[in-house]
């Protein structure tokens, strides 16, 4: 395999998000290694924050400056940014489209992947109207039925094409549950819905990208099946490793092109590692936990994982996803992971210690912090404040 088109998403990476000139030496090394690699890179910011859109201007004059990079935005569809990143110069976007009727369905309720498909449809002929070029990220693919997704391509075709404008598709097994092995039933397999799209929809090979999620161990292996079987691009969420349950990005480069010099890449930890990175999140439980809700309670964990997961983890793994921090759960969710660990113990819900904590987080969530406070991290501040004396 020789891999020449490659997308990374740059996201916060874990505990907090990196600082300015951080993502800005990260974005120029990248810059750099892609024209030595003679590799088309496509590096994706979210564009919601100020240092977001500081990144996706300094993307765009890398590109003007002849190496081969190309700008792209993550955004949701109907997004009323569209006009504003067309003045900019953007003319890549990036979908987030559920397509499971698990994922779907919590996110379209009560109209589940129907719905997803006339956002992905209406999100294409938006961008296409401003000279934008869409990909449709379709999330969860392992799940998916065919009959929808052959559906929604379609639809984005026909609005795409009358505007002038090829959409691309990015199967995302999102929640790891894919399987490496071709095997004939296509919703267990990246490969098998590369080659299933393909001949169905007629479309070339170099519309379709795959991006595996780690959570179950085998986002490697998901994601190379995917490449081997043609997929035109690899998809990573940036972070040597040290992402949000994605597989490593230098082991994907290592096997796709052995020939490939990364060392310059795996260089950077000491950057990313500089601005407090976790380790690589899993799904279900532990300390780096991913997909969590937005409430701490044991109740609105299990209903979570019920609806996302279509199983219950604890019956079938051995294991519960543990309560955790985010940015909804507040001071209340903050007492409750508390009181969870020390049920004996009585804490003031107007304890100046307490809310000190709970305001720092809130500011780091403010500020970009993407990964859940796991008890772990929340435990020391505890009795660093003396609430456990």
């Amino acid at each position: 395999m020789h891999l020449t088109e490659l997308a990374l998403t740059l996201g916060t990476w874990g505990v907090a998000p990196p600082c300015e000139e951080s993502i800005i030496e990260v974005c120029d090394h990248l810059a750099r290694f892609a024209k030595r690699a003679d590799l088309t890179l496509e590096l994706e910011v979210y564009s919601e924050w100020q240092r977001d859109r500081a990144t996706l201007t300094h993307l765009l004059a890398l590109a003007t400056e002849g190496f081969p990079v190309v700008p792209v935005v993550r955004l949701e569809p109907r997004n009323d940014r569209l006009k504003d990143l067309a003045k900019l110069g953007v003319k890549r976007i990036v979908f987030d489209i559920p397509i499971s009727p698990q994922t779907a369905g919590v996110r379209y309720l009560p109209h589940g992947p129907g719905r997803a498909i006339e956002a992905a449809a209406q999100g294409v002929r938006d961008a296409a109207l401003l000279g934008i070029c869409s990909e449709v990220a379709l999330q969860d693919i392992a799940r998916a039925r065919l009959s929808d997704v052959e559906e929604l391509i379609a639809l984005c075709e026909r609005e795409g094409i009358a505007r002038g404008q090829a959409t691309r598709y990015r199967l995302v097994d999102s929640t790891g549950f894919a399987s490496p092995v071709a095997v004939k039933r296509v919703p267990r397999s990246l490969a098998g819905w590369v080659r299933t799209l393909h001949r169905s929809t007629d479309l070339p090979l170099d519309r379709f990208s795959v991006q595996a999620s780690d959570r179950m161990g085998l986002g490697l292996a998901n994601l190379l099946s995917g490449i081997q079987e043609g997929a035109g691009a690899a998809s990573s969420l940036f972070g040597l490793g040290m992402g949000a349950g994605w597989g490593s990005t230098e082991a994907m480069l290592f096997h796709t092109d052995p020939e490939m010099d990364i060392r310059g890449l795996i260089s950077l930890r000491e950057t990313l590692a500089a601005d407090r990175m976790n380790a690589s999140a899993r799904a279900f439980s532990g300390t780096d936990a991913w997909e969590v809700p937005s409430d701490t309670t044991p109740e609105a964990l299990h209903q979570k994982s019920d609806s996302l997961f279509g199983f219950d983890p604890k019956k079938r793994l051995g294991i519960s996803p543990p309560p955790l921090l985010t940015p909804l759960s507040g001071h209340a969710g903050l007492l409750h992971l508390m009181h969870r660990h020390f049920p004996e113990r009585h804490f003031e819900s107007d304890d100046p210690r307490s809310l000190e904590i709970s305001k720092q987080f809130e500011q780091e969530f403010a500020e970009g912090r993407q990964q859940p406070v796991c008890w772990a991290e929340l435990e020391p501040k505890i009795h660093s404040a003396g609430l456990l004396d």
